[in-house]
């Protein structure tokens, strides 16, 4: 049984099936090995329209040679994805939304390469993904190496070298205390309840809850 699922690294949890149809565009009943990531499809369509995008306003690379039959690689030299399923990725706290682990467990490909990266930033397996589906075998235990591994794992290694020593948290400004928030007095909030529950067998008269909404603006 090939292992995983949403939120883990394996492949069933990191990757899906890609289908585009471009009649006249895109060459049919074809199949490619390509790196492509979500975040090339932003740069993917500018292209195919005929726009132009800053490199910094986006992480991705056009596709669209590759679409094209024009190429059989992307732009992409190592594609990475993250792990460890929601309830282990961030938590909330009054400081914002944190991660849990300052380096989150994360998968690079490249070619038909795969290395697991652990929270301690080491490369802790190494898998051929179209040879061993079940992502069992760690070719770092072999006893000889082939030439195209040694060169994945000189890629997974550079990689790894660029990558920040921290994963950074989410961006949080809290926003301004609202007006609807200071000063609720139960009286107030009794009012509303009262108006608005549907149970309510006092008809409210047209413009009434507007009226209250003004009332609570006033008190704060």
């Amino acid at each position: 049984m090939i292992s995983g699922g949403k939120g883990t690294i394996f492949e069933n949890g990191v990757n899906a099936p890609f289908i585009v149809s471009g009649p006249t565009l895109i060459p049919q009943n074809c199949k490619s090995n390509a790196l492509v990531d979500f975040t090339d499809m932003l740069a993917t369509t500018v292209d195919i329209g005929g726009g132009k995008i800053a490199k910094t306003a986006t992480d991705g690379y056009s596709i669209k040679r590759v679409l094209y039959g024009n190429a059989f690689k992307t732009a992409r030299n190592v594609i990475v994805a993250y792990g460890g399923g929601r309830s282990k990725m961030q938590r909330v706290n009054d400081g914002g939304v944190q991660n849990e682990f300052y380096f989150r467990e994360r998968v690079l490909r490249y070619d038909d390469f795969k290395a697991f990266v652990s929270p301690e930033r080491k490369i802790a397996k190494i898998i051929n993904v179209k040879n061993d589906p079940f992502e069992n075998i760690n070719l770092m235990d072999a006893s000889q190496y082939s030439v195209e591994y040694l060169t994945a794992k000189n890629i997974f290694e550079e990689a790894l070298k660029n990558m920040s020593v921290r994963d950074q948290n989410p961006k949080y400004n809290p926003n301004s205390t609202q007006h609807w928030e200071k000063d609720n007095s139960k009286e107030v909030r009794r009012e509303i309840d009262r108006i608005a529950h549907p149970n309510n067998p006092k008809k409210d008269k047209k413009g009434s809850f507007l009226k209250i909404k003004k009332k609570i603006y006033k008190a704060n």
